[in-house]
């Protein structure tokens, strides 16, 4: 302790301290940590809130502890998952390319948030094959997700205002192949993979309605965020991301060209999965069918053909085998020769003889044949004669409804010049109108007079 401290508070043992208060913290805290607890599971038996919500106070609580692909970096996720295009977006793009490109209002229509959460904890798994055949949009939302929750986002922080001015520049297809340009690698692949299946989608646009504004629209904020958020940000005109995407689709072939050689080679985080072909092999005695794979990592290799021996063997007490090949078959080498071989060697099936016929039985010929029903001749109609038919009663004939009378009701006193036809009334008067004028003047009775009023 300094001695000025010492002269203006004193010295004083740690004895003479109260740590009473810390106890009674540490006493606080474990009391409401046990009701925060104990009220989620009573509210979780009423069915008010889901059963996501943590448990704090269970052992070995992975509280934090991410088990979904959403709000995982890029890097990372290339890093576990392999590239350089990760599973998420080349299989939910495949799918969608496949099933989905004329569907209407695709990434702009919401799909299912259960879905789309439950893809995000399937594609977490390395090498998992979630179900894809689910609705579309729910697809088309995991999609958007992955990237929307990228904690940058693949157009960086730091190329964001770049990529606006670009924009605006009056020949945008070179500024922003200079933007592009400055981006790493890896986030530059996934855009270019990315925009050409946009610029896939876009060609659809007379049935799905999803031209390239609006998959800029859509995709805009979600691939172009800024990293301040604010809302003076996000209405100044000038940070327009949606812009700067649509801009990118529309001159997609101009900005970005061929493939790069990394999107041409095989992915080592491919899932997709893999075909089946059949394929015909000719054999000695007719066409052969063989499934195989048809990746081409898995190279199909015949077996090796064994040499024929000029020479027989033979074992006492036994006649000679002789090793010439099967004749027939010896312009047929690998699988398609060992299939005819194990064809022609396999012994002839002897066909069974046929079954006789069983004869009729005597008893269903002696059954007598049901005799036809009898005709039920047609009932007569009586048709009545014109005398029986008694005569319609004459409708009574209406007397016509009067046509309903319009009154105007006056508001003023008015003295009118007789001479012109016009009529005298004071306020309050009830007029009945008779006749309107296009001239704004009226024909109307007042106790038993008519004139123009």
């Amino acid at each position: 302790k300094s001695s000025g401290l010492s002269d203006s508070v004193g010295s004083v043992d740690d004895d003479e301290i109260d740590f009473s208060i810390l106890d009674n913290k540490k006493k606080t805290s474990t009391y409401l940590t046990k009701w925060i607890s104990n009220r989620n599971t009573k509210l979780k038996e009423k069915g008010l809130i889901d059963d996501n919500i943590p448990n704090y106070n269970a052992p070995g609580s992975s509280v934090g502890v991410s088990d979904t692909i959403y709000g995982v970096s890029l890097s990372t996720v290339l890093k576990k998952y392999g590239g350089p295009i990760p599973p998420i977006i080349r299989q939910c793009k495949e799918i969608i390319e496949k099933t989905s490109l004329q569907e209407v209002g695709i990434f702009r229509l919401s799909g299912v948030a259960s879905q789309v959460n439950q893809l995000g904890k399937d594609f977490f798994t390395v090498g998992a094959t979630p179900d894809l055949s689910i609705d579309c949009n729910a697809v088309a939302g995991a999609l958007k997700k992955f990237f929307r929750e990228l904690p940058e986002p693949l157009f960086t922080f730091e190329a964001h205002d770049e990529f606006l001015n670009a924009t605006r520049e009056a020949d945008k297809v070179t500024a922003l192949k200079t933007s592009l340009a400055s981006l790493p690698r890896e986030n530059y692949l996934i855009i270019h993979y990315l925009l050409k299946f946009l610029k896939e989608v876009s060609k659809h646009s007379d049935v799905n309605k999803m031209a390239a504004s609006n998959l800029g629209i859509v995709f805009g904020p979600t691939l172009m965020r800024n990293k301040e958020e604010s809302l003076s940000g996000m209405m100044n005109p000038l940070n327009n991301p949606a812009g700067t995407i649509s801009a990118l689709i529309e001159n997609f072939e101009a900005i970005f060209g061929d493939d790069p050689e990394e999107l041409n080679a095989p992915s080592e985080g491919s899932s997709s999965p893999k075909t089946k072909t059949r394929t015909a092999l000719q054999t000695g005695v007719g066409d052969a069918l063989i499934t195989r794979n048809s990746d081409s990592n898995l190279g199909f290799k015949p077996p090796p053909t064994r040499k024929a021996r000029s020479s027989t063997t033979s074992t006492p007490g036994k006649p000679a085998r002789s090793a010439s090949p099967v004749p027939g078959n010896s312009g047929v080498s690998g699988l398609a020769g060992i299939i005819s071989q194990q064809i022609q060697s396999s012994p002839t099936v002897q066909r069974k003889p046929a079954v006789p016929t069983k004869r009729a039985s005597p008893v269903a010929e002696r059954k007598p044949s049901i005799p036809p029903k009898p005709v039920i001749p047609p009932k007569p109609t009586v048709v009545p004669t014109e005398a029986e038919k008694p005569p319609l009663p004459q409708k009574p004939t209406l007397p016509p409804k009067p046509e309903p009378k319009e009154y105007a009701h006056t508001l003023y006193d008015f003295v009118g010049d007789p001479a012109l036809g016009q009529m005298s009334f004071s306020a309050g008067d009830k007029i009945e109108i008779l006749k309107k004028h296009n001239s704004g003047w009226w024909t109307g009775e007042l106790r038993g007079t008519k004139g123009l009023f």
